[in-house]
């Protein structure tokens, strides 16, 4: 896919506003990253982009998603409002299936105000599923190493979503939000008994 490619002959680490690249390639990325894990013996649930880029970058890419993931059988990450950090978005596009909400942290949250910020997230959220957006990791020498000296989603940030998540303050948030815990597979399985 050569518009997708740096220099390196690597998928870009990300895309500039001034970035070209072709449609096509995008659609035949899609489709062969469905297959690859399919071959593998990997069930896909739903189809997620990283960064949002297929949202944010235009009503073709969108389109390109939204007719991928159709034709595949897959629903793909939607939502009403876009949470990163101290931000809102209600811009993007939405798809078929609707999240309320989804949350990810961002640079902008200093790590002293990391429990803090989940759990102001977490009280917040509207009725209907959302999605928290996590990267928990133990903050080990083999992290260190794949994600180099990144301070933003590097190991000391996957470490740090780690501790809230497999906290007691965790739990009991869940428990005093009445928050119940679902996995794609499940919504999967619950839009595949809805269809006629």
């Amino acid at each position: 896919m050569p518009t997708l490619i740096d220099a390196d002959g690597l998928l870009r680490r990300g895309w500039e506003d001034t970035t070209t690249i072709r449609w096509q390639d995008v659609e035949r990325e899609l489709r062969a990253q469905i297959a690859a894990a399919r071959a593998a013996g990997v069930r896909p649930t739903h189809v997620d982009v990283h960064e949002y880029v297929l949202f944010s970058r235009g009503p073709v890419l969108f389109e390109i998603l939204r007719r991928v993931a159709q034709s595949e059988g897959l629903p793909f990450l939607s939502a009403a409002e876009w949470v990163a950090g101290r931000s809102v978005d209600r811009r993007f596009p939405r798809g078929p299936l609707v999240l309320a909400r989804v949350v990810a942290i961002a640079p902008d949250v200093p790590p002293a105000g990391w429990a803090a910020y989940y759990e102001e997230q977490i009280r917040a959220l509207p009725p209907g599923v959302s999605e928290l957006i996590l990267h928990p990791a133990a903050d080990s020498a083999r992290m260190k190493a794949l994600t180099g000296e990144r301070v933003n989603w590097g190991a000391a940030w996957r470490a740090r979503d780690w501790a809230f998540v497999a906290s007691p303050r965790f739990r009991r948030l869940l428990a005093d939000e009445h928050i119940h815990l679902v996995t794609w597979r499940q919504i999967d399985s619950a839009l595949v008994k809805g269809r006629p």
